[in-house]
């Protein structure tokens, strides 16, 4: 197995480990834990200091297991690449898709979301993507729609955007027919 192989299976096995580190141990180091800087409610860099949903679970089971962390905030394309490079043994949150499987150790799921479809008003909501063939529909980077639509819906003219307010602003701007959102 490659090193570069060998580093991405490490994703997510440190957040595991804060769930069931018994406290026995002493951690020398903080556990450098990686996320996107930008990807609220769940991860952001805001005021010098990691900030969200996501960043709050794993500080309280890091806290719980007596385990020092270091958030590490990072673009969310450069996420993966802090894992090659030593600059964090953790990554989160991250997706888990087919895709990354093979790719990722995962930790079992500890935030959940659901996605959905949002419309100009007065429009009525989509009942599904095949509703949405050959329309535009925006979706941010970081989020889990945009693979699951590019498979499961390809007649849709999918336009990938930079975070989810940039989604919101071309919907109401009338630049796209819909936004899915996580």
């Amino acid at each position: 197995m490659s090193v570069a192989r060998q580093v991405m299976r490490r994703v997510l096995v440190t957040v595991a480990l804060l769930s069931i580190w018994d406290g026995r141990q002493a951690v020398a180091e903080p556990v450098r834990i990686a996320y996107g800087d930008v990807f609220p409610p769940f991860t952001e860099f805001k005021d010098g200091k990691a900030e969200g949903l996501a960043v709050e679970i794993v500080r309280a089971a890091a806290g719980h297991a007596g385990i020092e962390v270091e958030f590490v905030a990072v673009p969310f394309e450069q996420v993966q690449r802090t894992l090659e490079d030593g600059r964090a043994e953790a990554v989160f949150p991250l997706t888990i898709t087919p895709e990354r499987l093979p790719l990722f150790d995962f930790s079992d799921p500890f935030l959940v979301t659901g996605g959905a479809l949002f419309v100009r008003a007065p429009n009525s909501t989509p009942q599904g993507l095949g509703s949405l063939a050959d329309k535009i529909v925006v979706t941010p980077r970081t989020g889990p729609l945009a693979a699951y639509i590019q498979k499961n819906a390809p007649e849709v003219k999918l336009v990938i955007t930079k975070d989810y307010e940039e989604s919101l602003s071309r919907l109401v701007k009338g630049e796209a027919d819909a936004a899915a959102l996580g």
